[in-house]
Parts: C-alpha cells; structure tokens; sequence
C-alpha cells in the first residue's frame, strides 16, 4: 500500500466524514468534526491526492471541499481543490478557489499561474495575461524562479501573438 492510499477502515470514514459534511451538516458537527479531526486532516489530504492522482477528479473535488471547511486556513487544501475543479472544466469555480488561496499566500506565484489557464480556457485572454503579470511579479526577486519567469515570458507571448 502506498503513502496515498487509506486502509479500508479509515476509507470508510472518510467517506462517511464527507457524506456528512456533504449533507447539510450542522454547524455544530463541523465544528466538533473539525477539533476532533484536526490531526487526521492529513490522512484526508492523502486521499484527496490520491484521487487527483488517479484522475478521479470529482472525488477528489469533495474530498478536498471537505478540506477547505475544516480548515479554511490551509493554501494547499484550496489549491487542490482549484486544481481538482481545474480538471472537471469548472474553471469559474476554480477560479474562485484559487482566488482565496491568493489571498491565504499572496507570495505564491503558482497560484496566479493556474488561474491564468482557466481564464485562458474561458476565453479570457487579458484577464489570463493579468495573472500571468501577477504571477511574473511575485516571482521576481526569488530564489530558483528564473526558469518559471522564462516559461511565463514564453506563454505571455504565445496569448499576445
């Protein structure tokens, strides 16, 4: 069994720990999930990866859904949750998920980066060459950026021509 992969046991809460929060849980229960969940929140990162990783996108979406509720403060969790939405072609929705993970970690230019393709894929070239802008100027400066800027250059021009 590898890293990513959950024994059946602990699958099958999960899967109930998603179905409940997927059903209109609550407050109350989220709440109590969340402190008492808090330290097996990466056992369900683990599967929400897995999923990603195995082209099971819509799972993987609710899984890291799941994520993002219980702990809100978490940019990897929003970024897998825009990637997984990313997949599904749900690029509105991943748009905005990978906005709230702009906010959580604005030094991050992998963010501005995976927005500009669902703008490209929308059909919004100027809105796409903005975040590639953004994603070019968070990168300045940085340790072991120079070849990312390079590949934004190189697509910056691509969408301009």
């Amino acid at each position: 069994m590898s890293c990513h992969e959950q024994p059946p046991k602990e699958q099958n809460f999960t899967e109930q720990l998603i179905e409940s929060l997927m059903g209109n849980a609550p407050p109350e229960a989220i709440e109590g999930l969340r402190q008492n969940f808090s330290a097996g929140l990466e056992n369900l990162y683990a599967v929400a990866y897995n999923y990603y990783e195995h082209g099971k996108y819509q799972k993987a979406t609710d899984v890291f859904r799941v994520l993002t509720g219980l702990d809100s403060q978490n940019t990897t969790y929003w970024m897998g949750f825009a990637a997984a939405l990313q997949m599904l072609q749900q690029y509105e929705k991943a748009l905005s998920a990978y906005s709230v993970a702009a906010l959580l970690d604005p030094q991050n230019p992998a963010v501005h980066f995976h927005a500009a393709g669902c703008c490209f894929m929308l059909g919004e070239v100027e809105r796409g060459l903005q975040a590639l802008d953004a994603a070019e100027m968070v990168a300045q400066g940085k340790e072991n950026y120079e070849t990312f800027i390079a590949q934004l250059v190189l697509i910056k021009q691509a969408w301009t021509s």
